[in-house]
């Protein structure tokens, strides 16, 4: 089922804008208008979400602007410095002060037609601007996991933003089968600066009706807003969630105090692993490998066990001897009133 999280509303924009740009802009009673119907970045019309930032020559953010329609910015205010009201602060440009622009964090270049100057107050200039700079998406997936039916599994994928320039993201959730994905955090994606990660949490949800064993293919996709619809830039990622038994709670009620089953070592391992168990009374003892789609492919032991704890070692042959493939498996220790599931990976 497939989860989609959409771009942050415009409306949300500038409130973004005002927390990624490096100071918050002060606004004053006298202005320029900036604005543009030919911005490019790399080259094409700018996308809609991207920053505008202008900024005086002493380094005072003094104006900003989020591109709603593709190739345009503004009427974007660029603020004078308030010399009356103020006069030990400096909020801004001076008259005859040479504007600096940025597009999303990166220098840009003004293309005119009109000079990027701070004129007389209240002016009106048309300036064009260009950037070019790498935009980079990274998505990293965690490791595969699982659970009982009618449980959930929470993956933590790690986003980078491997670009040069702040970017914005919509992210994508699906599960490949009948579970259900769902995006938990962040609830909006919405800038990311150069170099910086965000780490998404999807929550996949393993079904009651899941029999053992059964596997289903998560995915998250992450798209770069600022790319092009003939090039758009994205990644993804996917984990594996298994539905470790059959159903909650009715062949896994471990009871600490009873038996322990423990987590293989080495994991991953090649060639052989070793399985740890516990038990603190006597009781017939079965301990069986299962492949991922629930066959049983060798039993390790299956016989009556004093109290105290046992190491047994598997040497990734099946029940005839044969070698097994790389891979997940399972490992169950069985007895008549309790059952304990764990996953190992064989890695050849």
């Amino acid at each position: 089922m497939k989860i989609s999280l959409r771009l942050l509303p415009l409306t949300l924009l500038f409130v973004v804008l005002l927390s990624t740009a490096s100071g918050q802009v002060v606004p004053t009673n006298e202005w320029v208008h900036f604005y543009s119907a030919n911005t490019t970045l790399n080259s094409s019309p700018i996308p809609v979400g991207a920053l505008i930032d202008a900024y005086d020559p002493d380094g005072v953010h003094c104006g900003a602007d989020t591109v709603r329609t593709a190739g345009e910015y503004g009427f974007m205010n660029v603020y004078a410095d308030d010399n009356i009201t103020t006069p030990g602060v400096d909020e801004g440009a001076d008259e005859g002060d040479d504007i600096t622009f940025y597009i999303n964090g990166v220098l840009a270049t003004p293309l005119g037609p009109d000079d990027a100057n701070y004129v007389s107050t209240f002016a009106i200039l048309e300036v064009d601007l260009g950037v070019s700079y790498e935009l980079g998406i990274l998505l990293t997936a965690p490791s595969d996991d699982g659970g009982s039916p009618n449980t959930y599994v929470d993956y933590s994928f790690a986003l980078t933003n491997t670009g040069e320039g702040i970017d914005f993201f919509h992210l994508d959730a699906w599960s490949e089968g009948t579970w259900t994905a769902e995006l938990i955090s962040p609830a909006t994606t919405g800038y990311m600066n150069s170099g910086s990660v965000t780490m998404v949490t999807v929550r996949h949800h393993i079904p009651g009706s899941a029999l053992p064993f059964e596997t289903d293919i998560l995915h998250l996709s992450a798209t770069s807003a600022m790319s092009l619809e003939s090039t758009i830039l994205a990644d993804t990622a996917q984990v594996t969630t298994t539905a470790e038994t059959s159903a909650a709670g009715d062949h896994d009620p471990f009871i600490p105090g009873v038996f322990e089953l423990f987590q293989n070592y080495p994991n991953p391992f090649n060639p052989t692993t070793r399985i740890e168990f516990s038990l603190e009374r006597a009781m017939d003892v079965e301990l069986s490998v299962y492949n991922v789609i629930g066959q049983k492919i060798a039993t390790l032991t299956d016989g009556f066990y004093s109290a105290g704890t046992y190491d047994i070692e598997w040497d990734a042959t099946d029940e005839t001897g044969r070698k097994v493939a790389s891979g997940i498996y399972f490992y169950r220790l069985t007895t008549d009133d309790y059952s304990r599931t764990r996953k190992m990976m064989l890695m050849k």
